[in-house]
This record gives C-alpha cells, sequence and structure tokens, in this order.
C-alpha cells in the first residue's frame, strides 16, 4: 500500500508538471522586457541588481572586516583565474583546489589576521594576554564569526544573480568546499572557470538523480568568491576552532562545507529571506529562489543558443566503436572532463548556458569559452586574408569536410534502422527479463562471497544487481524467503558503493542487530540511525526503521 500510494503522489507531481505553464511573457521583440503576472521586468534592471549587490558586499566586507578603512590592496589580490589547477578526480576527504600546492593561495591564509594585529588598538580590542600568551576575547569572537556569516547572505545572492541558472536553497546551502566521504564537493574549476557544480537533481520523478552541472558567475564574482575563502574564510575557521574546539558539529561544518554557521548551514529559509529583500529593491518585487530559476529558464529559452544543442548531440566515434555515448562514458572515460563518469559535451554545454546568460542580461562575463563539438562546421571567409583563391580553396576543404560528415552520419542512422541488433547470448540463467546480467558482476559476486564457485541464488536476484549497478532508480525487487535480498544489498553496499552509505529501511526493530551482525560478518560497518544524531554516518550500511520516515531530521 506504502508503494501504491507513493506511486500516486509521484505520478501527480508529473502529471501537475506537464501542464505547468510559464508565468512569464515577453513584452518586446528583442526578448529584454519580460511581464510576470503584469510586472514588468527589464533585463537591465538584472544587470543592475548584479552589480549592486557587488557593490553592497563591498561595503559590507569594508564596514565588518575592516572598520569602514580602506581595504589594503594586498588583501585584494588579481588570481590569474585561468592559471588555477584542480584535481577533478581526487577524492581524498578535505580535498579543494584552494589548498592545492600547485596554485599558490596557501600564502594569503595568514594575511589578515596579520593586519588585523598590526595596529595596536585593534590588537588590544580583540586580544588580551593572560600571562603565558595572546588569547582572543571570547564575546569579540562569537560576534564576529556571526558578522561574517551574514557577510556570507550577501555573497551567496550574487553568486546566484551573477551565474543565472541556480540549483534549489536547500542544496545551495549545502554545498561543499571540500570533499566529503560518500560527496563530492560543489566548489571547483570547470574549463578554466571557477564554479558551483550542482550535484543533485530533485526534479518531480527523478529525485535524487546524481548530476554534474556547473554554474558560472561571472569574472569579477569569481574574484570575490577567491578572495572571500582565501583570505578570510581561513581567519574565521581559525577563530571557530578557538571558541568551539570541543563542538565537533561545528568544527565539522567550518572544514567541510561552502556556507557554514554555528547552528547549521546556510538555512534556505535565511536565504530565501535575503533573495526576497534583493529583488524587492532592484525588480520591484520580492521573490525567492524558485522565482528565479522560472526566470532564468525563460530568458535563456529566448533565442536558444543552437551552438549549446549541437555540442550535445551523439557522438558517432562511440557508434563506430560499437558503443553508446553513455557507456563510452561509463566504462571507458572517452568523453569525460571534469568528473567520472560526466560527458564533456554536457559540461561544455552548461557553460555556454550560463556564458549566455551573462551575454543576455549585458554582464562583462570574460569567462573562458567552453569547448563546442559541431558534426556540421559551418565555415567562414576572413576578410583579412591576404589570397581570395586561397580562401576560396579553404573554404572549400571545409566544405567537402562538413557534406562527409554529414553523409556519415545519415549512413550511421540507417544503418541503425535497417540492420537489426544481434540476438542475445544465451547464458545460464533462464530469460525472465530484457535485462542483460554482465559477466562481471558475477566475478565480482564470488569475490565478496570469498568462494570461486558461488552462483546467484536465482535470475532475479543478479537481474536485481545488475539494474542497481547500471544507476536504474525505483526498483521494486520480490524475492521471497531465503533467495538472497540481505546478501543482494550487502554485495551491492561492498562493491558499488565505496565511500557511501546504503540506508536500509527494516520494519522490525528485532531484525536491525541481526542484519548488523551479517554485515559484520561481511567486512562491513553498520548502525543504527538515531535522530540525537549519535551514530556512525560513515558506515557502510545504516538501517533505520519505518516510523523514522516520518522524522524531519532522517529527511535531512
Amino acid at each position: 500500500m506504502s508503494f501504491a500510494y507513493n506511486a500516486s503522489c509521484i505520478l501527480q507531481v508529473i502529471r501537475q508538471n506537464e501542464y505547468n505553464t510559464s508565468s512569464f511573457t515577453y513584452c518586446d521583440q528583442q526578448g529584454t522586457m519580460l511581464s510576470y503576472h503584469g510586472h514588468r521586468i527589464d533585463l537591465a534592471m538584472i544587470k543592475d541588481m548584479v552589480e549592486g549587490q557587488l557593490e553592497t558586499y563591498q561595503t559590507h566586507l569594508r564596514r565588518t572586516f575592516f572598520f569602514g578603512e580602506e581595504i589594503p590592496a594586498d588583501l585584494l589580490p588579481d588570481f590569474d583565474i585561468t592559471k588555477l589547477v584542480d584535481d577533478t578526480q581526487n577524492r581524498s576527504t578535505g580535498y579543494t583546489f584552494l589548498e592545492d600546492p600547485r596554485n599558490g593561495l596557501a600564502k594569503f591564509k595568514e594575511s589578515y589576521g596579520k593586519w588585523l594585529l598590526s595596529d595596536d588598538k585593534r590588537r588590544s580590542r580583540f586580544t588580551y594576554h593572560n600571562g603565558t600568551g595572546i588569547f582572543w576575547k571570547p564575546q569579540w569572537a562569537i560576534e564576529f564569526i556571526a558578522a561574517f556569516e551574514a557577510l556570507e547572505l550577501d555573497l551567496a545572492p550574487g553568486l546566484i544573480f551573477s551565474a543565472g541558472p541556480s540549483a534549489r536553497t536547500t542544496e545551495f546551502g549545502r554545498q561543499l568546499l571540500r570533499e566529503m566521504p560518500g560527496a563530492r564537493r560543489n566548489l571547483g574549476m570547470v574549463l578554466q572557470n571557477v564554479s558551483l557544480n550542482a550535484t543533485t537533481d530533485k526534479t518531480s520523478h527523478q529525485r535524487m538523480l546524481d548530476r554534474f552541472v556547473p554554474h558560472i558567475p561571472t569574472r569579477e564574482w569569481a574574484y570575490v568568491l577567491l578572495r572571500h575563502l582565501a583570505i578570510f574564510r581561513p581567519f574565521i575557521d581559525y577563530l571557530v576552532r578557538q571558541i568551539y574546539q570541543d563542538d565537533e558539529a561545528v568544527d565539522l561544518r567550518y572544514s567541510f562545507y561552502l556556507w557554514p554557521g554555528i547552528s547549521g548551514t546556510m538555512k534556505n529559509q535565511r536565504l530565501k529571506e535575503k533573495l526576497c529583500q534583493i529583488t524587492l529593491k532592484y525588480l520591484g518585487q520580492g521573490h525567492g529562489l524558485k522565482f528565479w530559476r522560472n526566470l532564468t529558464t525563460t530568458v535563456l529559452q529566448f533565442g536558444v543558443d543552437e551552438q549549446v544543442n549541437e555540442t550535445n548531440r551523439q557522438y558517432y566515434y562511440d557508434v563506430a566503436n560499437m558503443h553508446t555515448t553513455s557507456t563510452s562514458v561509463a566504462k571507458y572515460g572517452g568523453n569525460t572532463s571534469n568528473l567520472i563518469g560526466v560527458d564533456s559535451r554536457v559540461t561544455a554545454g552548461c557553460i555556454r548556458v550560463g556564458q549566455n546568460w551573462h551575454k543576455r542580461i549585458g554582464l562583462s562575463s570574460q569567462t573562458i569559452q567552453s569547448l563546442t563539438v559541431s558534426t556540421s562546421p559551418i565555415a567562414t571567409i576572413s576578410q583579412s586574408s591576404a589570397s581570395v583563391i586561397e580562401e576560396i580553396k579553404a573554404f572549400r576543404d571545409q566544405s567537402i569536410s562538413a557534406i562527409k560528415a554529414s553523409v556519415s552520419e545519415i549512413m550511421a542512422e540507417f544503418s541503425l534502422l535497417y540492420f537489426p541488433p544481434p540476438p542475445r547470448p544465451r547464458t545460464w540463467l533462464p530469460v525472465i527479463s530484457n535485462v542483460e546480467v554482465h559477466p562481471s558482476r558475477l566475478v565480482a559476486f564470488r569475490k565478496f562471497m570469498n568462494d570461486p564457485d558461488a552462483h546467484w541464488s536465482c535470475p532475479e536476484q543478479a537481474i536485481f544487481v545488475e539494474s542497481i549497478v547500471r544507476g536504474r532508480e525505483n526498483v521494486l525487487g520480490v524475492l521471497a524467503t531465503g533467495f538472497g535480498k540481505t546478501t543482494t544489498v550487502m554485495f551491492i553496499a561492498s562493491a558499488f558503493s565505496p565511500g557511501k552509505s546504503t540506508v536500509v529501511i527494516m520494519p522490525l526493530a528485532a531484525l536491525h542487530e541481526d542484519f548488523h551482525e551479517r554485515a559484520r560478518q561481511y567486512g562491513l560497518k553498520a548502525c543504527r540511525w538515531r535522530m540525537d544524531g549519535k551514530f556512525d554516518g560513515f558506515s557502510n550500511i545504516i538501517t533505520a526503521a519505518i516510523e523514522d520516515l516520518m522524522q524531519d531530521k532522517f529527511i535531512e
């Protein structure tokens, strides 16, 4: 019954989305003015909002961190963003490109603290000497940390507005600065641009689907973010460790999260309120991030960028190698760019979407141009060529190449239409599904069981494993008692979910300890979820009772 109820709720959401119409209409042929329920919004107003918020942040920074004084030039460095490196495949806990020694940003780590203590009046105001050393005054330190949280509430909207498309408020507030076990960091360098990468898709029926979607702010806001994190954030982290040295939860937030806080990461309600204040000031109406996501979608759909569409078309190199693009990305890495399993065309397309946003609202982006992959290149004749004859020859050669590429595409499409796929190979498993189980699954299963002669207990067990490994969603497996449900869950958690936690919902409390004991026999860490948070959140398997699903803390 619960499955049927959940399915009906999801279907209702899908149907609502199918009939959802845009709340925006264009008021001019150039696409520079929109109407939102009769309220006019000019793209120039959005540009003023992005630039005005940058000035607001700078004013707030000068007032809070520099007490109204001018900011010293050495604390406003110009980073060469194009030379910053990022090890996108590094999954080491705590990694961030900001501390990669090749970037040399560590030299700014103590610069603000040194400036603060360089003046005798400031030093006596904020510190005291107890005979053994210098200590920060706790009351001032706590107020300063709180002021830093308020400063970040001016920084975050500027990044959102300048980047255009954005993650939801809940995902944005929980974005990671560093790698965590089982969770990828959200801040990174993507195609020589500073990027806030969304990694979770919660859209209606595709909830909790792993993605990699870069959101690129303008170069001005990228500089602001880098200075914020390389110069001022280290000092705040230091104060937090001094004042809250016995609070592991606070230390964890300030160590790993992009938007930390004493009581929790950036709250979606506070971010929504801040967004409403800013949009009311510049757009005439207060709106949250849902409105903003709808607005950016409408603006970017006006005059669709054909190069983005061209970039994301099927690669026929993959067809020539007898596999699909998804297989190439997942198994061979031929089209990866910034993350294992991420298609470089999708990444490049997202970058171009951000650049198109900057262009539409008239911002000076200065972002690095993304990669483009065009199967039908369009040749143009340069007016500065010294020889018209040579230009015509070059144009001819490019045209011939384009024609050949088009013919090759058409032949590949016809081959897929008129040549049937080969028959499915015969295996010892009875044919009960159109899912073909890869032989490597059995090899991995035997290694997990520590038995070279181990076999699947039933065909359904193998198909269940294959479906999960391929990333299919909402897989319903119904197996009788003793047919390997528990073993399957532990096998997947061990072999295919390294660094992640597998959550298992169990109906009876008496089953938890038995399940934990079996997990330990397989060399896995297992624990039970508790509302007070006193459990190992990095366990391979976390069990929970059905009633736990109703708790807000469990959902968080």
